[in-house]
């Protein structure tokens, strides 16, 4: 059984012609979006790539997904998520990232979070 799945070929989806169409994710763009939103209003977070990756794939992994296939440069914007789901994930996971980033952040920073609500108000 191993050989026969190690041996399938897979198939084409579409046809040359296609080539302008693609599935994706309705969600990924507003995610993006939205990111860039909140990080130019907040100062708390850190705005590198890879911390900006970690919000998208923690936005990304909490939204249900949305796959479409889109046609050129015109996506449709109403397809996907309702926008106050995009906004409340992103910003719950720009919080988590704020607390467990992937890199060394001076962490004397997180002091002058008094008031704070949400996971954000976590002591360390």
């Amino acid at each position: 059984m191993n050989c026969y799945l190690k041996n399938r070929k897979r198939k084409k989806v579409g046809t040359s012609r296609d080539t302008a169409n693609r599935v994706e994710n309705a969600n990924y763009d507003k995610v993006l979006f939205f990111i860039d939103k909140v990080l130019s209003e907040d100062s708390r977070f850190c705005q590198c790539s890879r911390c900006r990756m970690d919000v998208t794939a923690l936005a990304l992994n909490t939204l249900p997904p949305h796959y479409c296939v889109t046609s050129g440069d015109n996506p449709d914007k109403e397809q996907g998520s309702p926008w106050i789901l995009i906004e409340m994930a992103v910003r719950h996971s720009l919080e988590k990232v704020l607390l467990f980033p992937h890199h060394n952040r001076d962490i004397a920073r997180l002091g002058d979070l008094e008031g704070a609500e949400g996971p954000i108000a976590l002591k360390m």
